[in-house]
């Protein structure tokens, strides 16, 4: 399940020292949205994802890690690897857990971008965001980055990105840990860093966004494929 909440946080939380030069401030959103355009209209992308966690007191000691394959076509997207399916379709999103066989299918977010989330939203900004910026690093490089109140959930978050393409390069945030997730003590800030590499534009298979692969719809109801007898369906 922690898999899940990862990619659906696909954008939101950074350092408090960020070396470089400072872009213009009030441009912050404005460079958000162009990242997240590029990748909700490129025709064919694929590239790997992987997943990193650790205590932010010690963030090269890796508590766990995941490495998943991302294609991404006009705004859908579809990353998987041996545990695990995420489909962000038209009409629905739609998350496959092989180990514990279930498919979980919501309503497709209005994100329309892999990289799209709340951030761009000005009422989550209002209630959680202390401040933004973006730094130049060098000239195709750029640096994005959020610190939140102390009351968010949220601690900080930080996007490396190419400044002359839009693709990101990596993603790392930090967030409370109130469950004690792997371990840590609750007072403990977990880090996610996501780093993204071999970038292609291959054309993709347009069948690995087909949403009914997964589910068909009968009298008003949803039900999964054959494909996916044994599984449990979760609405």
């Amino acid at each position: 399940m922690k898999y899940l909440l990862i990619i659906l946080f696909a954008l939101v939380v950074v350092p408090k020292n960020s070396f470089g030069q400072p872009v213009p401030k009030g441009t912050e959103i404005q460079e958000l949205v162009w990242v997240s355009e590029v990748y909700a209209h490129i025709p064919n992308l694929c590239f790997s994802m992987k997943y990193t966690y650790a205590d932010s007191l010690y963030p090269a000691t890796i508590l766990d890690s995941t490495l998943l394959n991302c294609k991404l076509s006009k705004g859908k997207s579809f990353s998987s690897n041996s545990e695990v399916e995420y489909l962000q379709g038209r009409e629905f999103n739609i998350y496959v857990n092989k180990e514990d066989s279930f498919v979980m299918v919501s309503p497709a977010l209005d994100y329309k971008s892999f990289f799209k989330a709340p951030l761009l939203d000005s009422t989550f900004r209002k209630g959680h965001v202390k401040e933004m910026s973006t730094w130049t690093i060098n000239d195709s490089t750029r640096k994005f980055c959020v610190n939140f109140r102390p009351e968010s959930y949220y601690v900080n978050y930080t996007m490396v990105y190419n400044s002359k393409t839009g693709l990101v390069k990596s993603i790392s945030f930090c967030t409370k840990n109130p469950y004690g997730m792997y371990g840590l003590a609750t007072d403990h800030i977990l880090k996610t860093t996501m780093t993204m590499t071999g970038y292609s534009t291959t054309p993709v298979e347009a069948v690995l966004f087909n949403e009914n692969r997964y589910v068909y719809r009968l009298n008003g109801q949803l039900y999964l494929q054959s494909a996916w007898t044994g599984y449990h369906l979760q609405q």
